[in-house]
């Protein structure tokens, strides 16, 4: 019975790190799914008037990047342009 004990928490020390690795990846796709919602989001957006606050709150921290940051404003114009 006393052998049985060390392997359980043994199994237990080999899953926890495989938990712990997996939160930058789920946080990451999140960041991207975020990201590229903003196109879908905008074509909404055009498409029913009354959606477009909430896509403004909702996207206002990519809008800010957009107008602290000029080098990016292209890439955001392209995508913008490509959901339209």
């Amino acid at each position: 019975m006393d052998e049985l004990a060390p392997a359980a928490s043994e199994e237990q020390n080999v899953t926890r790190p495989r938990r712990r690795a997996r939160w930058p990846y789920w946080i990451c796709l999140l960041f991207f799914l975020y990201v590229l919602g903003m196109g879908p989001a905008e074509k909404f957006a055009n498409a029913y008037p009354a959606i477009r606050p909430v896509y403004q709150i909702v996207y206002f921290p990519i809008v800010m990047i957009y107008h602290a940051c000029p080098p990016i404003r292209p890439a955001i114009n392209w995508y913008l342009h490509f959901w339209r």
